[in-house]
């Protein structure tokens, strides 16, 4: 054993099954921090047992600043349409790359294979794990 007692969590402070936390008032910050917490509580200790799981999306956020610090310098993002092309272009760049694939080599055969496809094909043949490197 290595010395630490395994406890059931619980948020400090509950007397009576009333918690001195829930008496925070609400339309402070620190009181919606505090209610928000209280409501996740149960899940928490679950990033302690894993080491891949993380509380926060720092990992998708780091992916998608290259996207954002760009996205005004792309003139095909200047309409709906635009937008929604760039979108899904950028959801395979950040795929090949999670995939740990080059994303010019990824996406010159996916548009290779795209080509030749029917509309009635299986387009998941073209994820990045069913294609051979």
């Amino acid at each position: 054993m290595n010395g630490y007692k395994k406890t059931n969590l619980s948020p400090g402070g509950v007397r009576n099954g009333v918690s001195r936390l829930d008496k925070v008032p609400s339309l402070w910050r620190r009181g919606r921090a505090i209610s928000c917490t209280l409501k996740i509580w149960p899940s928490l200790p679950r990033h302690l047992e894993d080491w891949q799981l993380t509380p926060d999306n720092n990992a998708c956020e780091r992916g998608i600043r290259p996207f954002v610090m760009g996205r005004k310098n792309w003139v095909m993002s200047g309409s709906p349409c635009g937008a929604k092309s760039s979108c899904e272009l950028y959801t395979l760049i950040e795929t090949a790359k999670a995939n740990n694939w080059n994303p010019a080599k990824y996406l010159t055969q996916v548009f290779e294979k795209a080509a030749k496809m029917n509309s009635g094909d299986d387009w998941s043949q073209l994820l990045p794990w069913n294609l051979p490197k």
